[in-house]
C-alpha cells in the first residue's frame, strides 16, 4: 500500500518498476538498437549488448535480470517501442533524437544527455506520482524547469511496531509513506538514485532536524564558485575576531536555496583556504563523531555528504573566518 497523506492508495508492481540502472549504459543500448531499423527481439538485443560489452556492471557482464530492467526502463520512458514482439527506437521523440546524436559515453553523461533523459523521466506518470511530484505542485515542463523552479523535499526512515517505513515530504504535496520493500526499492533506490547519481537533477544532505534534504540543482555555471565565496564572506561578522560557520548551515544558504551542487560549496572552501591560509581555518571532526546517530553504513554516507574533506583527508564540520575578510568582494586566488 502506498500512502499519501491520509489516503491509502492501492499500489501494484506495475507502478514501482524503477530500478538502479546506468543511464550511460542505457544510452549505449539505445544507440545499439538504433543501428537496427527493422527492430530486434528482446533476446537478440541481449546478445548484442553482451557481445559488444555495451552495458557493464561492477561485477562485469550484466545478468539477465539487469538486462530486463534496462529494457523495461527504456520501454517505460518511451525510448523503445514494442511492435509485434520486436523493439524499435522511438525516433519521434525529440529527446531520443538528442540521445542518438551524443557520443557513446565511456562513463558519465553530458549535460545535454542528462537533460534529455531527465525530460523523459520527469514526464513519466509513475516517476512523477511516486517521487517528482514532491518537488513541484504541477507537472514540470522538463529538466530545465525542474532545476530552476523545483522546491526542496525530504525523506526519513521510521520504525514503529517492528515495521520500517520511509516518509517522503515536500511542500508541494501531501507526505507519502513507502511501506513495502518493492515501494522502497523502486522510489528510494530507483528513481531517487537516477535523480541524484545518474542525472544530477537533485543533490541531498542530511540534517538531524529535517532528515535527508533533497533539492533540485542547476548545471554548474561560470562564476558559481566565486559567487558562493562572496556569500560565505558576507556572513562574516565584524564584531568578533573569528566567525565560525557550520557546513550544514552553508549547505542550506549557499546550495539548497541557490540550487547549487554541494561540490560547488566544497570548491569554494578549498579556494578560500588556499588563498587565505592565515584567515580561513577549517575545524575537523572524527568520522565516528560525525556519524554518531547513524545506524547503518548508508546512513553514515548520507550524514557525511555535507562535510568537507581537507588536505589531510579529515572530515571538516565548520570553517572559521577572520573578520578581516568580512564582506570582502575581491579576494586573491592562488
Amino acid at each position: 500500500m502506498f500512502k499519501i497523506g491520509d489516503k491509502t492508495v492501492t499500489s501494484s508492481a506495475t507502478q514501482f518498476w524503477m530500478r538502479p540502472v546506468s543511464f550511460a549504459g542505457l544510452l549505449r543500448i539505445t544507440q545499439l538498437a538504433a543501428e537496427h531499423p527493422d527492430g530486434l527481439r528482446a533476446n537478440e538485443l541481449n546478445v548484442k549488448v553482451e557481445r559488444g560489452r555495451v552495458y557493464r556492471t561492477e561485477r562485469g557482464a550484466p545478468s539477465a535480470t539487469t538486462l530486463y530492467h534496462c529494457r523495461n526502463t527504456l520501454l517505460r520512458l518511451g525510448i523503445l517501442q514494442r511492435r509485434y514482439a520486436r523493439l524499435f527506437v522511438n525516433r519521434e521523440l525529440p529527446q531520443v533524437r538528442v540521445l542518438l546524436q551524443e557520443c557513446a559515453p565511456e562513463n558519465g553523461l553530458s549535460p545535454a544527455a542528462k537533460d534529455a533523459f531527465g525530460d523523459l523521466v520527469l514526464h513519466n506518470d509513475d516517476c512523477y506520482a511516486g517521487f517528482f511530484g514532491l518537488f513541484t505542485g504541477s507537472r514540470t515542463l522538463g529538466s530545465a524547469d525542474f532545476r530552476r523552479n523545483g522546491q526542496s523535499a525530504t525523506w526519513k526512515r521510521i520504525s514503529d511496531d517492528g515495521y520500517r517505513r520511509v516518509i517522503l515530504s515536500g511542500s508541494a504535496t501531501e507526505p507519502a509513506v513507502l511501506s513495502s520493500p518493492t515501494e522502497i526499492k523502486s522510489i528510494l533506490y530507483g528513481v531517487r538514485y537516477w535523480a541524484t547519481k545518474e542525472l544530477t537533477l537533485i543533490d541531498e544532505f542530511f540534517r538531524d532536524d529535517r532528515g535527508t534534504v533533497m533539492y533540485p540543482i542547476m548545471h554548474p555555471g561560470e562564476g558559481d564558485v566565486q559567487n558562493t565565496i562572496g556569500e560565505i564572506l558576507a556572513q562574516v561578522e565584524l564584531t568578533v575576531e573569528w566567525t565560525t560557520l557550520a557546513l550544514a548551515e552553508l549547505a542550506e544558504t549557499c546550495c539548497e536555496k541557490r540550487h547549487r551542487p554541494l561540490e560547488t560549496l566544497r570548491m569554494a572552501i578549498r579556494q578560500l583556504v588556499a588563498s587565505h591560509p592565515g584567515q580561513v581555518v577549517t575545524v575537523p571532526t572524527s568520522r565516528a563523531f560525525a556519524t554518531i546517530t547513524a545506524g547503518s553504513r548508508q546512513r553514515e554516507e548520507l550524514e557525511l555528504r555535507v562535510y568537507f574533506r581537507d588536505a589531510q583527508n579529515r572530515y571538516v564540520s565548520h570553517v572559521k573566518i577572520h573578520k578581516s575578510l568580512s564582506g570582502r568582494k575581491q579576494w586573491r586566488a592562488i
